[in-house]
């Protein structure tokens, strides 16, 4: 979604601002229903966010050193103005350019990315808030926000005054 794009872009900076003493475990929560049960209606911009976290998951178990690329190329934008979600078919294409046709193939299929996505949103249900969930949201031990940040400053601060987090 348009807000985890915004956020995207900033962690490497606060990571970088840590010296390499934080990172982030990105954990996808589809919004749409097909793999998301804590999700209540569909909305059309999400009707394909099963299929791409999928196809994100298995350039993932591919080659991990080949994934920020793909990452950075799914966050991006190409209308020039606002953040719209890539096609599946683009998708599937940027994969099997980055891993090759028979890896992306084979690890499509491999039932860790069920797993994992019903981890993650099990964890996306554990943090719903009076019914209504949004992202992205932040984790760290029993605490968790859902940042607004604007810069990555306002990012740190948001992390340090609600997570605990310490100053880098």
């Amino acid at each position: 979604c348009a807000h985890c794009q915004k956020l995207h872009f900033m962690l490497d900076e606060a990571v970088n601002s840590y010296s390499g003493k934080l990172a982030f475990a990105l954990c996808p929560s589809p919004l749409n229903t097909q793999c998301n049960p804590y999700i209540p209606e569909d909305a059309d911009q999400f009707r394909n966010s099963c299929e791409l976290t999928k196809i994100g998951l298995a350039v993932w178990l591919a080659d991990r050193e080949v994934f920020p690329e793909f990452e950075n190329w799914m966050f991006t934008f190409e209308s020039g103005d606002r953040w719209l979600p890539r096609s599946p078919e683009a998708t599937r294409a940027k994969a099997i350019e980055l891993v090759g046709q028979d890896k992306f193939n084979s690890l499509l299929e491999d039932p860790w990315i069920d797993t994992y996505l019903q981890t993650t949103t099990g964890i996306y249900g554990q943090t719903l808030q009076n019914g209504m969930g949004g992202i992205p949201k932040l984790v760290f031990g029993s605490r968790w926000v859902i940042p607004q940040p604007d810069s990555f400053e306002d990012l740190v601060v948001i992390m340090q005054k609600s997570l605990f987090v310490p100053m880098p």
